[in-house]
């Protein structure tokens, strides 16, 4: 960049430095010095080094150089070409993610005001309120709410999978995948994926050997009460217009998580909280960490997390509070279990409107639907973006 800005001396500095510092990368950079030297020095394998050791615009302007250096006119028409076509690419991608959510916000803010319409009718009329949630037939007392969240989801979830049994598998991941780890023509590229790949390998492990023991934990301490209501724990395909909650309630929540996060970043000053390792294999391109971070947080954790605060939590906090109640109560919970203090009114805002969602479907198909929605937009969202700025 200091050489294309007109600082080759600054640019010349940098390419030897990294010479010195990083082998792996001494060819890449001996090209560049030879490229932007006075005069030029051309390598033998500048153009596969340039083409297989760098991306994007760093790419195009380094070839764009030896091109014209070479007096290559086909290709540097050919190059002109290609940066236009993905120069169109990436005004698509950064319009959808542009567009999106401000659709999504504009049909939510359509169906919150019509619900709050309806429910202004309801009341003029005496009828009930489309926003009330009835609670459930809870058969066990608050001694048995308190072992399933802190016995199953603290203790066995947290302390034992996550802190206890994550470093022994991520240890194991590891192992497994050492040849991904080891030098090769990519040199300190390949080491990263390779780490990246692990990571995002582990935490889809982990994150299901826990959800794996929260339920089981939670199975054994419930099935006493056997049969439980028949409004426990649906999970019915056939039971009502699951897919148009779901679908509703994720337009719904644009706008309310929106104007919540606005309101977040002013009190946290824009330090919101975010994953490092998602962001890096966007960088690095590793479809593989990419699909079990996507199987992670779009399938496992809308199933294990739905069954769990909205299943088991906010239907059991309806014997003590009214459904409201219940569902900010177990709203709150579901943010704080995150861990992230700066995220914790944003995803509060979430819960609320899962627990609403299932509150009233009864049908947990419904909210996960919402919650695998909400993350795979997010995903999808993140990814897009970090495409378009590589490109």
């Amino acid at each position: 960049m200091n050489a294309i800005a007109g600082n080759p001396a600054e640019a010349q500095g940098l390419w030897q430095a990294a010479q010195q510092l990083n082998p792996d990368q001494g060819e890449t950079a001996a090209v560049l010095s030879g490229l932007w030297s006075e005069p030029p020095q051309l390598l033998p394998q500048a153009e596969p080094t340039l083409k297989l050791n760098l991306r994007g615009w760093f790419k195009d302007e380094a070839l764009e150089r030896l091109y014209t250096l070479e007096q290559r006119q086909t290709d540097l028409a050919e190059l002109a070409l290609a940066r236009q076509a993905r120069a169109e690419q990436t005004l698509s991608k950064l319009a959808f993610v542009i567009l999106l959510p401000i659709v999504s916000a504009l049909i939510g803010s359509g169906i919150i005001l019509t619900l709050l319409v309806n429910t202004w009718r309801s009341r003029q009329r005496s009828q009930p309120s489309p926003l009330a949630i009835a609670r459930w037939e809870v058969p066990w007392d608050g001694a048995w709410l308190a072992i399933g969240l802190l016995g199953g989801f603290f203790f066995v979830g947290q302390i034992i999978i996550s802190m206890g049994l994550g470093g022994v598998v991520f240890a194991l991941v590891n192992r497994a995948l050492g040849a991904l780890a080891s030098p090769d023509s990519a040199g300190m590229t390949a080491n990263l994926v390779g780490s990246i790949r692990a990571q995002a390998i582990g935490v889809f492990c982990v994150y299901n050997l826990m959800a794996i023991g929260v339920l089981s934990f939670l199975y054994l301490c419930l099935k006493s009460f056997a049969p439980l209501p028949a409004d426990w724990f649906q999970l019915s395909p056939a039971k009502g217009r699951w897919y148009l909650w779901g679908i509703g309630g994720y337009l719904a929540a644009y706008p309310l998580v929106l104007l919540v996060s606005l309101v977040n970043q002013q009190i946290w000053a824009g330090q919101g909280g975010s994953n490092p390792l998602l962001t890096l294999a966007l960088e690095n391109q590793d479809n593989v960490a990419l699909i079990f971070f996507f199987v992670t947080a779009a399938i496992a954790a809308p199933i294990f997390e739905e069954i769990f605060f909205r299943g088991f939590l906010m239907t059991s906090l309806t014997r003590f509070m009214p459904g409201w109640g219940a569902v900010l109560a177990s709203a709150f919970i579901f943010a704080a279990a995150h861990l992230s203090l700066a995220e914790i009114l944003p995803l509060m805002t979430l819960g609320t409107v899962l627990g609403f969602v299932y509150g009233r479907s009864r049908n947990l198909l419904a909210s996960i639907l919402l919650h695998s929605l909400w993350n795979s937009g997010t995903l999808l969202s993140l990814f897009l973006l970090g495409s378009a700025l590589r490109a």
